[in-house]
């Protein structure tokens, strides 16, 4: 059962109301994250703000899902693996190599995807404390630096929805793919 209600047309605010409806604008729809996010309208505007500043900041919608994806698992975020199933299927991501993601395996080879997942999991290993040698690779890799911005952002984005999700056993909307 959720333990944070979601936020309903009867019993929002007109400032929750004012955010939901961004929501639909940016999204087309509500979902349960914004639903019981909804509590604190000022967190969910700048939570769709950083999201749309993430889908245009120099990572690909593959990139992004790799990430997402990643740290969903990582994080054991229940909600966030079938959401990101759901989107990377909507956004036409190969869904054999975000399947592979979603169920914990490491990628494998020398795609940037492979290369992405490892470096995003580096980062968090080590907080962000990459040595010299790390750092070099990345960038060999093909990541410049306003893709490592964008990582790190993207990572922190993952932290805090993987967190609220835990927090607040959000319920993975209906529409979302079934996930163990």
């Amino acid at each position: 059962m959720q333990r944070i209600e979601n936020v309903t047309v009867e019993t929002a605010s007109r400032e929750q109301k004012q955010v939901l409806e961004k929501v639909k604008r940016q999204w087309g729809r509500r979902l349960n994250i914004s639903d019981a996010m909804a509590h604190n309208p000022k967190v969910l505007d700048g939570f769709l703000s950083f999201w749309a500043a993430l889908d245009s900041c120099g990572l690909s919608v593959e990139d992004r899902e790799v990430i997402c994806m990643d740290m969903a698992v990582q994080n054991g975020c229940h909600y966030c693996v079938p959401a990101h199933l759901n989107m990377a299927e909507q956004r036409g991501v190969d869904m054999d190599m975000i399947r592979t993601v979603a169920s914990g395996q490491k990628l494998e080879g020398d795609s940037r995807a492979a290369k992405l997942q490892a470096l995003t999991r580096r980062l968090v290993e080590t907080g962000g404390q990459l040595g010299d040698a790390e750092l070099s690779r990345a960038r060999e890799d093909g990541f410049d630096d306003e893709q490592l911005v964008a990582i790190v952002a993207e990572i922190a984005h993952c932290h805090f929805t993987n967190s609220f999700n835990r927090l607040a056993q959000t319920e993975p909307d209906a529409h979302f793919p079934r996930w163990p």
